[in-house]
């Protein structure tokens, strides 16, 4: 692809302990980038025939050490590694939005090539005339689930229609969706009583 700068978290696409990420920069543009921290290896990049290689060290001072990532590389090598993983996500969000549509009495948001359902699933809600605006719709979601349920699932609308978003996890089994498709339900006939 040949980015210029690409960065991405890791906590959601490679399911790591949150904080770390991934940083590209081709060689080429390493002289327009540094680090927010500057470290005693800073060094002043805006002269382009400065051929010194200071990117790697200015990156290199981590902050906090946290070796957590590492353990969890070893943990998910213990679950089968990354094909397992990606299966068992995908099998579970499939059969978790099955469930989690089924006590709602709605359905799962799908293409004809059955898709959009990866490691998350969009499951419809039943709400059709919420007695508050649809910011606040939001927030007492947020705050129910939360603060009562004690779980959490975001909602939005997509064409007039309410929707949860799934997320299946290695940690989840298809109990957890039950779980939230239940308290949805009850805040969704708080929300049109």
């Amino acid at each position: 692809m040949d980015p210029d700068f690409f960065i991405t978290n890791c906590h959601k696409w490679l399911h790591t302990p949150r904080g770390s990420a991934v940083l590209y920069v081709p060689s080429r543009n390493q002289r327009l980038i540094h680090p927010a921290i500057i470290n005693s290896d800073y060094a002043d990049h805006s002269d382009p025939s400065d051929k010194t290689d200071t990117f790697q060290k200015e990156f290199a001072w981590p902050g906090t050490a946290d070796f957590s990532n590492f353990m969890s590389m070893e943990f998910r090598r213990s679950l089968g590694g990354e094909e397992a993983i990606m299966k068992y996500n995908h099998d579970l969000a499939v059969k978790g939005g099955e469930v989690a549509a089924k006590i709602l009495e709605t359905d799962v948001m799908e293409n004809a090539e059955n898709t959009l359902t990866v490691a998350m699933v969009n499951v419809r809600l039943p709400l059709k005339k919420p007695n508050v605006s649809d910011v606040e719709v939001v927030q007492v979601f947020i705050d129910k689930l939360l603060y009562e349920h004690n779980c959490m699932a975001p909602v939005y609308k997509h064409n007039d229609i309410w929707y949860t978003r799934l997320s299946a996890q290695v940690y989840n089994d298809v109990t957890d969706f039950e779980y939230v498709a239940k308290a949805i339900l009850s805040v969704c006939k708080e929300l049109e009583s």
